[in-house]
C-alpha cells in the first residue's frame, strides 16, 4: 500500500536518520527499516540471518517503539540517545537537593529521547515550615513549574517533544491547586496529570463523609513542637526505606503518622475532580490502592504512577489546520507532537448530549503492549478498542471502566 503524504512527513521529521548537516542518511523508509533490523540483529549469534527475519517482521507490521525506530543503529550520529520510550523517575525527595537531583536526572532522560513520570505529592504542602531553611515552602506546584520549564527548554532527541507524567495523591493538602493547575494559561503544558485515588477517599465519597487532607510528620518535628494540626494515621503510601530515610513515623501496623491540614466534604472534592476531568480532560484518575493490590509484582514494588489509554488504531474525528478529518490515535499522537497550532477533537457533551470539539491538551503513547478489550456499540455498529481501565461513557451509568461494562449499557461510540 502506498504511504500517505502525512506518513512520509512524520517519518521525515521523527524517524529518518540525518547527519549533523541535516543530510539524509536514510534515503527512504526502507533504509530506516534496514537500519533498525540490523541493529536489533547485532546481538544475535547469527546476525545476518536474524537481520532478514527482523526486516521481514518490520515490513509486515511489527513496528518497534518510536525511540527504536529513531535511534537504533544510529550510534555514529547520536550516541547519547536511548531506545527506551518511557521511564519512571526516582522518588522526588522532599529536600532541595532531592528535587534538583531529580530535575537533573529527568533532564538527562528527556534529552536522550525518553518520556518520564514522577510523583510530586512527596513534597510538603505550600506554607509548610522548612526547619533547615527557617522558612516556609512554596509547595509542590511551584517545583513542578521548574520541571515543566526544563522539559520545554530541552530539545528531546530524535525530534520528539518532551513527555512527562505527573501524579499527585488525593490526600495531599495542595490537591485542589493540582486539579486546577492547567486552568492557568500555559502552565504545566509539558505534563500529563493524574491523581492517585486511595480507598479511603472512595469510601468517604460513597458514605458522604468528610475527608482529611494530610502530610506525614517527622519525629524531629514532634520533638521541636512545630506540628500544630490534628494527627491521624494512614496506611503507608511510600516505600519503607524512603520513609525511614526521611524520618517519617511508621508503626508496626505499617501506618504512617500524618498532620491534618484541612478537612473537606469528600463529595465536594469528587465534584471538583469530575468537573475538571470533563472540562479539561485532566487530571487522570488512578485507583492506586487497587492497582497495587492487583499488581503481580506487589511483593517487591509499590506503584505510584501509570495511566490508561485507548489503542493506537482507534479512530477519532479531529480538526487540524481548520480542516475536518479522521485519523487513528497513533497518527494523532505523531501529528500533535509536531504541530504548533491547536488540534480539536470531536467529543460529546454528556450534559446536553450535543457534539462539540475540544482542544487536545496533550497526547502520549503510554503503553507499547497491554491487554485490550474490543467493545461494539450495537446501535452504531462502531467498535472501540481500549485498555480495561479506560473510562467509557454510558447513557445509563455515566462513565464506567471498560472491564465493568454490561450488555444492557447504552453507549454512544461515534
Amino acid at each position: 500500500m502506498e504511504l500517505q503524504p502525512t506518513s512520509l512527513e512524520i517519518w521525515g521529521k521523527k524517524y529518518q536518520l540525518r547527519d549533523e548537516h541535516e543530510r539524509p542518511v536514510d534515503k527512504n523508509i526502507e533504509d530506516t527499516d534496514r537500519r533498525v533490523a540490523k541493529a536489533l540483529a547485532s546481538v544475535e549469534k547469527q546476525p545476518e540471518a536474524w537481520e532478514e527475519r527482523f526486516l521481514w517482521a518490520i515490513e509486515h507490521g511489527a513496528t518497534p517503539a518510536g525511540r527504536i525506530m529513531s535511534n537504533a543503529g544510529a550510534e555514529e550520529y547520536k550516541p547519547s540517545t536511548s531506545l527506551i520510550n518511557c521511564t519512571v523517575s526516582q522518588i522526588v525527595e522532599d529536600s532541595m537537593i532531592g528535587i534538583l537531583d531529580a530535575n537533573t536526572q529527568s533532564g538527562l532522560t528527556l534529552s536522550a529521547g525518553c518520556g518520564i513520570g514522577y510523583e510530586f505529592s512527596t513534597l510538603r504542602p505550600r506554607g509548610a515550615f522548612v526547619s533547615g531553611a527557617a522558612a516556609y515552602t512554596s509547595g509542590p506546584l511551584s517545583f513542578m513549574d521548574i520541571f515543566d520549564s526544563m522539559c520545554f527548554t530541552i530539545s528531546s532527541a530524535g525530534g520528539r517533544r518532551g513527555a512527562q507524567m505527573g501524579t499527585f495523591a488525593v490526600w495531599h493538602p495542595d490537591v485542589e491547586a493540582f486539579i486546577a493547575a492547567k486552568r492557568e494559561d500555559g502552565r504545566l503544558r509539558q505534563f500529563n496529570l493524574s491523581l492517585l485515588i486511595d480507598d479511603d477517599f472512595m469510601e468517604a465519597v460513597k458514605s458522604n463523609n468528610d475527608y482529611h487532607l494530610v502530610f506525614p510528620v517527622k519525629q524531629s518535628e514532634l520533638d521541636r513542637d512545630i506540628v500544630k494540626g490534628e494527627l491521624i494515621k494512614k496506611k503507608r503510601f511510600w516505600e519503607s526505606d524512603y520513609c525511614a530515610r526521611m524520618g517519617y513515623i511508621v508503626d508496626e501496623d505499617d501506618m504512617i503518622l500524618c498532620q491534618v491540614y484541612k478537612t473537606i466534604p469528600a463529595h465536594d472534592l469528587w465534584h471538583t475532580i469530575m468537573m475538571s476531568t470533563y472540562d479539561y480532560a485532566e487530571p487522570g484518575f488512578l485507583l492506586i490502592d487497587r492497582i497495587n493490590q492487583e499488581n503481580n509484582n506487589r511483593f517487591n514494588e509499590e506503584i505510584r504512577a501509570t495511566n490508561p489509554c485507548v489503542s493506537g488504531d482507534s479512530m477519532v474525528e479531529v480538526v487540524i489546520d481548520g480542516k475536518e478529518t479522521t485519523v487513528d490515535m497513533k497518527t494523532l499522537n505523531d501529528i500533535w507532537n509536531n504541530q504548533t497550532e491547536d488540534i480539536l477533537v470531536k467529543s460529546m457533551n454528556t450534559s446536553t448530549k450535543e457534539v462539540e470539539y475540544k482542544k487536545v491538551l496533550s497526547s502520549l503513547m503510554t503503553r507499547k503492549s497491554a491487554e485490550v478489550l474490543e467493545i461494539t456499540d450495537d446501535d452504531t455498529n462502531k467498535t472501540l478498542i481500549c485498555t480495561p481501565d479506560h473510562k467509557v461513557w454510558t447513557e445509563t451509568r455515566g462513565y464506567v471502566e471498560a472491564r465493568n461494562l454490561k450488555e444492557d449499557d447504552v453507549l454512544n461510540i461515534q
